[in-house]
């Protein structure tokens, strides 16, 4: 795909090229082309082309002749896998994640650091003489014959902590381990069979992992929401797919453990029509369809109607593994079939469409993932936005809210389980005042409450957001424990009280760090500062 800027004294061309194969119609696209040809001339104004190269395509003769066939003072920048330092690009978010994995390891991991560069453009034969790799702080000027320069760094964050913040953590430490002390003492006392014993350890395994929840600097009014549920021995679901999940997904994971959680993922629940919920889930199925060894089982997406139809448009372009025969594939179960204040659904579509198709598939999720119910919840405000219900046999519901879905249309949680609630506080930026994110996150605890929640997990929130700070403050011995959803923290079902603990010295280093305002606290809703 070639994309080109043109003008009067100077033109910028930006390449991609996935792989080899590509390489004979690109060049034959410059060759026919009279506008192309022209760029190719020895005396054209072509000032820099960006190369986004695939694997193989640097190695391949024909595209380094193809780079020579440009003007000599053109700049070549070139990004490829091969070539490039993978390196932090949201670097607020990944010194807040160094700074807290001080505070807890497991629940704040670091990223696998990304592999040593074996290859050099140095050692490409013949490779244009102005060729660059594509790294953060390169500047090209476009306008003139300058060569590229590395800008320096803008500062950021010291990633170390004051000796009183450091106090701070082996003091919540030491109270975390005696709590856990605890938990463990009373679990034992109860001298479980062994088959409860295994489900208990199962429910407790059960891990929440926000991928795009705005808890970052880099996201404050863009939300790209994402988080994905991992079911001990049974497998993953993905709530919502918002763009940039895979990039997530690597960055958290390394590329292996992102494969390994495309191979391991069993659903995609997209909870709204919008693009900021599914504009990743292409990218996502087109990667787990080059997985090798392949994925086991089978894919299933619960989406409206017309996101099912936008990928099938993608899949004739691109291999997503749409129902695939070899029992792999991505299946569609539509989102209006499982809703619980389902009316009439349009039976007049096509049979991957039909209502009968997704009750089985369904039931056959349920039945794999080992759930015993799977119900998503419209938001009457909002036709097209959805919340999901789901309870597990080990014990667990998970509720999902979406977007503005109204507290009674979840049903009442069954006696002995222990539900999350999983709440995106969503306020419109214009009118993002520390009252409008008071009221919403009171909105959260009500929702909360009516579902018995044991735990509220608060996304689409940053710290800067005015008014985020409020939930912080202590609410005394009231239900449930609220936490703030932080990209790459991982949450477990036997450990989620931890981050409602943890909530004061993360305030503490976000307002040291100039993220959080003052604010008043009347009326603040607060949150329990002990498990």
């Amino acid at each position: 795909m070639a994309y080109v800027v043109a003008g009067a004294e100077n033109a910028v061309i930006i390449l991609d090229i996935p792989s080899p194969s590509y390489i004979p119609s690109l060049r034959d696209s410059f060759t026919r082309s009279t506008f192309y040809s022209k760029l190719l001339s020895k005396g054209s104004n072509v000032r820099s082309i960006f190369h986004t190269c695939g694997q193989g395509v640097l190695e391949d003769g024909a595209y380094v002749d193809f780079m020579n066939a440009f003007p000599p003072t053109a700049n070549h920048i070139i990004s490829s896998p091969d070539y490039d330092r993978d390196q932090a690009t949201f670097k607020a978010s990944a010194i807040h994640q160094l700074r807290m994995n001080k505070l807890d390891d497991a629940m704040f991991p670091i990223p696998p650091p990304s592999p040593e560069l074996t290859k050099r453009l140095a050692d490409i034969p013949n490779l244009p003489v102005h060729s660059f790799p594509f790294e953060q702080g390169l500047a090209v000027d476009i306008q003139s014959d300058a060569r590229p320069v590395l800008k320096a760094d803008p500062p950021v964050a010291d990633p170390s902590l004051p000796s009183s913040v450091l106090q701070t953590f082996a003091a919540l430490q030491h109270k975390v381990i005696r709590q856990d002390a605890r938990l463990q003492l009373r679990e034992k006392q109860k001298r479980h069979p062994k088959a409860a014993r295994e489900r208990y350890r199962r429910f407790d395994d059960t891990a929440i992992i926000p991928l795009g929840t705005s808890g970052t600097h880099a996201s404050l009014f863009r939300n790209n929401p994402s988080i994905l549920v991992r079911i001990p021995e049974r497998g993953s679901i993905l709530l919502d797919a918002g763009e940039g999940t895979l990039g997530q997904l690597n960055r958290l994971y390394g590329q292996s453990g992102a494969d390994e959680i495309l191979h391991d993922l069993r659903c995609i629940f997209i909870s709204e029509n919008r693009a900021a919920h599914h504009g990743g889930l292409a990218s996502l199925l087109a990667k787990r369809r080059q997985l090798d060894p392949p994925a086991p089982n089978p894919l299933y997406v619960v989406a409206e109607y017309d996101i099912h139809l936008s990928l099938r448009e993608v899949s004739d372009i691109e291999d997503l593994g749409i129902e695939d025969p070899a029992s792999n594939g991505v299946f569609p179960i539509l989102i209006e079939v499982v809703n619980s204040s389902l009316g009439e659904v349009d039976t007049v579509r096509a049979e991957w469409a039909s209502v009968k198709r997704s009750w089985e598939a369904r039931k056959t999720l349920c039945q794999e993932l080992g759930l015993l119910s799977f119900q998503a919840v419209r938001a009457s405000a909002h036709p097209n936005s959805y919340g999901l219900d789901m309870r597990h046999k080990d014990g667990w519901r998970i509720v999902y809210s979406g977007r503005n879905v109204p507290t009674r249309a979840f049903p009442r949680a069954p006696a002995n389980t222990s539900t999350v609630l999983i709440h995106g506080c969503t306020v419109e930026e214009t009118r993002r005042t520390h009252g409008s994110v008071r009221r919403s996150v009171r909105a959260a605890i009500a929702v909360g409450e009516s579902v018995k929640a044991k735990h509220i997990l608060l996304t689409l929130f940053s710290g800067q957001t005015p008014g985020s700070n409020l939930v912080l403050k202590k609410r005394g011995k009231s239900k449930p424990l609220v936490s703030f959803a932080f990209d790459h923290a991982r949450l477990t079902l036997g450990t989620m009280w931890r981050m409602n603990l943890y909530l004061p010295v993360i305030e503490q280093i976000f307002r040291q760090d100039g993220y959080l305002e003052e604010e008043d606290e009347d009326e603040a809703p607060q949150t329990e500062s002990s498990a």
